[in-house]
């Protein structure tokens, strides 16, 4: 019996670090005098995973290509070899406070890189950008739960803000600031809302979430997203070892711009070749080496890809993360 209860529990928390939570704006392309979108993004993982005393610490990282124009749905040319690559480190720190309620932080670096050639000298241009991103700070509620101490079935909601403090004044190599959509920082505070359900079986945990990010708003603002996460884990090796398979889906709207006669405007305001949608498939293998540390490695491989406009469509992307918790009964 006891056996049956550490693998509910490890089961759980696998949940916790395989679940990410926070909508991700669409990376659009956009023309190269506008520069191309690799970020802002918000990869949060463990703001789905069941509540726990003591600190939990989630390190993530997700290494991102686009490297292949899209129109809609549809594969197109690229002349001007546009590519942007982007690798984001989040680090998330988790707490519960009372019975029901738990904070959390998260803290992102992002490194963002996009090239083009120049439409007249045909000359590689390369822009790169590299900082903190937007912090945020969140709260999650446990509307109810099958145990106080290590839940094995929680519905959870989730409330937070993304602060303006990444950067919004990089600058290329002849001084001028690049464009927002290669910044680190969206230069808003953004509301994120959503809940999460975490339901753990005797050889397997099942858990969802669903989020909405709300951009606050300035000159370039960009589009409102939701995010959408369906997961299972399958623990084996003696509970050493699970097999994570999730379905991700990204759904956001078109960015808007104040700045009227600027190129790709549209005269409501809205920019092209921004928003669309994308859903991927994503394996992971999880190794649990003792206590509760726990190591992820996997990818995600893009199955549906429609966007407004023509963009630069997601290549595979690479994720890894630890976690560990510290204190309490977890």
């Amino acid at each position: 019996m006891l056996n049956g209860k550490c693998s509910l529990k490890r089961s759980l928390f696998l949940a916790a670090l395989a679940v990410s939570v926070g909508a991700t704006p669409g990376a659009a392309m956009t023309p190269p005098m506008m520069a191309v979108q690799v970020g802002p993004g918000s990869p949060l993982r463990g703001l789905g995973s069941a509540t726990a005393d003591g600190l939990g610490v989630y390190l993530t990282t997700r290494q991102s290509t686009r490297d292949t124009r899209r129109q809609g749905g549809t594969d197109v040319s690229n002349p001007d070899d546009e590519k942007n690559e982007s690798l984001r480190t989040s680090l998330l720190l988790d707490y519960r406070l009372t019975r029901n309620l738990s904070a959390a932080l998260s803290i992102p670096h992002v490194y963002n890189k996009a090239s083009y050639l120049d439409p007249v000298t045909r000359q590689k241009v390369t822009q790169k950008v590299n900082g903190i991103g937007d912090v945020g700070v969140f709260g999650r509620y446990s509307f109810w739960k099958d145990r106080l101490v290590d839940p094995r079935r929680e519905w959870l909601g989730i409330l937070g803000l993304e602060l303006g403090t990444g950067s919004i004044t990089e600058k290329d190599g002849q001084g001028a600031r690049l464009a927002a959509t290669l910044q680190p920082g969206s230069g808003t505070t953004d509301v994120i809302a959503g809940t999460a359900l975490v339901w753990a079986l005797p050889i397997l945990s099942l858990y969802g979430d669903a989020t909405y990010r709300l951009n606050g708003s300035r000159a370039y603002t960009f589009g409102n997203a939701l995010a959408v996460n369906a997961g299972a884990n399958v623990p084996f090796a003696n509970d050493k070892l699970s097999f994570l398979g999730e379905i991700n889906g990204e759904f956001s709207s078109r960015d808007e711009s104040d700045f009227v006669g600027a190129p790709g405007r549209n005269p409501d305001g809205t920019v092209q070749n921004t928003g669309g949608e994308t859903v991927y498939f994503s394996p992971a293998l999880q190794w649990r080496p003792g206590g509760t540390w726990a190591f992820t490695a996997g990818v995600q491989l893009p199955v549906y890809q429609n966007f407004r406009g023509t963009q630069l469509k997601s290549d595979v992307n690479y994720n890894l993360g630890a976690y560990a918790r510290f204190g309490g009964n977890s």
